[in-house]
């Protein structure tokens, strides 16, 4: 018996951090062998913030970053396909055909669109339909179950509105995948004022080594540390027992713990950009394969492909 399929992923905009750890990839840790797995690198959707060339010129590195340090916090790659989205053939074609089966008000109204926005240069079409180009990674591989921070639930009920409307339509059975939502863990900055967040650099990333961690909880000024051990103690005790942080220092300690041997690992790997591309490569075949299965499943029942769109007719009126 197949096992149910499993989607998750991330864009390519630079190193991940302790919370994103915390807050989307620890579930899926926890469960992705379990499932036959894919890990989506969203490069089309990191345009939506991030477009520039300078951008797309860091892009190669950053998504080699991020396979090795999914990799080095615990995804086994004999379990979890690595695929580049826009090398999906059959991407953009679902992607269009979706995104007519959708209310706009429902994405003018989406608040974790609205929240994107307000940390973006501008708003533009792409950001409006991010939700539904998410739909299209997510329908096209045939999720099953899809682990989700809380920030992206409103996001998964966009993809829900758009299968209901395609089965509702045309009969079909697309099924609509289950969400797993991973722990409330946002993890406050090292500013003390933001969530952790890369475009505030105000991070503990997951490349930082034991001497680099040290150093960043170390300068935080004593009058702010009863904070910052407060929600870490929280937001940690989520994923590991924190009962014996008793002071500052345990807290040290517990985030090294956990990071540094991600960062050690992900140094290693980074050693060999062959083995992660090959890895990448292997994973969006895989991909492609799994969404031309879904694309023809939706397509020639309806008539809309090239090759079915004619047949019955022999002649017009």
């Amino acid at each position: 018996m197949s096992k149910d399929i499993l989607i998750t992923g991330g864009r390519p905009t630079g190193n991940l951090h302790l919370g994103h750890f915390l807050g989307a990839f620890k579930k899926t840790v926890d469960i992705h062998k379990n499932y036959n797995s894919f890990f989506i690198i969203s490069n089309f959707h990191m345009l939506t913030t991030k477009k520039r060339l300078k951008d797309l010129e860091e892009m190669p590195k950053n998504i080699l970053d991020m396979v090795a340090e999914c990799i080095a916090m615990g995804m086994d790659p004999d379990s979890i396909n690595f695929y580049l989205q826009s090398n999906i053939i059959e991407m953009p074609k679902l992607y269009t055909f979706i995104q007519n089966h959708i209310n706009i008000n429902s994405l003018i109204d989406n608040d974790s669109i609205n929240e994107m926005k307000n940390h973006s240069q501008s708003f533009s079409l792409g950001l409006l339909a991010y939700s539904v180009m998410e739909a299209a990674d997510i329908i096209g591989i045939g999720a099953d179950v899809v682990p989700v921070g809380v920030d992206n639930i409103d996001h998964l009920n966009i993809t829900h509105q758009i299968i209901d409307s395609i089965n509702k339509e045309y009969s079909s059975s697309l099924k609509k995948p289950e969400v797993i939502q991973s722990v409330q863990a946002n993890i406050i900055g090292l500013d003390l004022k933001n969530k952790m967040s890369k475009s505030l650099d105000n991070c503990i990333y997951l490349k930082d080594d034991r001497d680099i961690i040290y150093q960043k909880l170390n300068n935080i000024e004593p009058k702010k540390r009863y904070d910052l051990l407060m929600n870490f103690k929280e937001a940690l005790g989520q994923h590991y027992d924190t009962k014996f942080i008793a002071n500052y220092s345990d807290l040290i300690d517990l985030v090294i713990e956990i990071v540094d041997p991600i960062s050690l690992k992900r140094k290693e790997l980074l050693s060999d950009p062959s083995y992660l591309i090959k890895l990448i490569d292997e994973g969006t075949q895989k991909a492609n394969e799994q969404f031309s299965f879904t694309v023809n499943s939706i397509f020639e029942p309806i008539k809309f492909t090239s090759k079915s769109i004619f047949e019955g007719i022999d002649k017009f009126e």
